[in-house]
This record gives structure tokens, C-alpha cells and sequence, in this order.
């Protein structure tokens, strides 16, 4: 967008577009990647998670949150 010349009204549709693909798209991350129990589930022992495997995925969250404030942030 920097070296081309576009009307403004051009520009704006296309940053537009961007912005309405990465919300549609978004919803896909949040479904499949956001850290959850799954992520603990062992098929060798189903009734016990592991303790350890928790903390590392409270500390993914709050790890996650971090980035994702901040990339809205800088954004």
C-alpha cells in the first residue's frame, strides 16, 4: 500500500476487507487454539490429568492474553 497510489476510497475498502477476513477467521483460532483440558488428556491413563500440564496451560492462557493485547495494542 506504501509504493502504489491508490484513490483513498480504494484504500479503504481494501483495508476494510482485511479487517472483516481477520474477525471471520479469528473464530476459528479462538475454536481450535485456544488451550484447553483436551490438551492434558493422556489415552494411556484417561481418568488422571496431569497436575503439571494444567499449570502449563493456565501460564498459555495468560500467555496468549498478554500477546493478544499487545498485537491490539501496537495494531
Amino acid at each position: 500500500m506504501i509504493f502504489l497510489q491508490l484513490p483513498i476510497i480504494v484504500s479503504f475498502i481494501i483495508n476494510l476487507i482485511f479487517a472483516i477476513l481477520a474477525l471471520v477467521f479469528a473464530g476459528n483460532v479462538f475454536e481450535r487454539g485456544w488451550p484447553n483440558n483436551n490438551w492434558c488428556y493422556d489415552y494411556r491413563y484417561p481418568n488422571s490429568p496431569d497436575k503439571q500440564c494444567k499449570q502449563f496451560i493456565e501460564a498459555t492462557k495468560i500467555l496468549i492474553g498478554i500477546g493478544g493485547g499487545l498485537g491490539f495494542l501496537i495494531g
